[in-house]
């Protein structure tokens, strides 16, 4: 299979713990901008071990070299998480995002944005709209721009 193949069913499991504790995160009161943080660590820490073993199995690491590239793997992932805390906040701050605590919910958000309420009356919109919470969809592009970031990275500093 092909390495970045690999990385991206690594990544997409990675995406799952990450999402994972986010919703939970999000439903028990926590802002999406912290709980986001605190699933890419936990999904760092998963990914890390699955890239090793199986991804750049024909450069897995030796015992004695694991300890410092895991810090280095999680120093160099911090720019992913810094983008997915960046995207949400901003999300936060602008959208009012904290206003969710769930990620799908009955809400016509798009009617409440200041700045965008003729959005609300886009047929498409309507009908989809209120069945999400936005939250999500920024996540999501954030995580996309980290993936590649990190693909980059991973590739020319972690496992040369």
């Amino acid at each position: 299979m092909d390495r970045i193949l690999k990385f991206a069913v690594v990544g997409g499991w990675g995406f799952v713990v990450n999402t994972t504790v986010l919703v939970f995160g999000v439903r028990w009161g926590l802002r999406p901008s912290i709980a986001a943080p605190i699933g890419a660590e936990l999904a760092i820490i998963s990914n890390f071990i699955l890239n090793n073993l199986w991804t750049f199995a024909d450069k897995t690491l030796t015992l004695s070299a694991i300890p410092e590239k895991f810090l280095q793997f999680n120093v160099l992932s911090l720019g992913s998480t810094i983008i997915q805390f960046t995207f949400l906040r901003i999300g936060e701050a602008v959208l009012g995002l904290t206003r969710f605590k769930q990620p799908f919910v009955a809400y016509p958000f798009f009617s409440h944005l200041p700045l965008l309420p003729w959005l609300a009356k886009l047929p498409i919109l309507e009908k989809i709209a209120p069945k999400f919470s936005f939250y999500l969809v920024i996540y999501c592009f954030a995580v996309g721009v980290g993936m590649v970031v990190n693909y980059v990275i991973y590739s020319q500093i972690i496992w040369r």
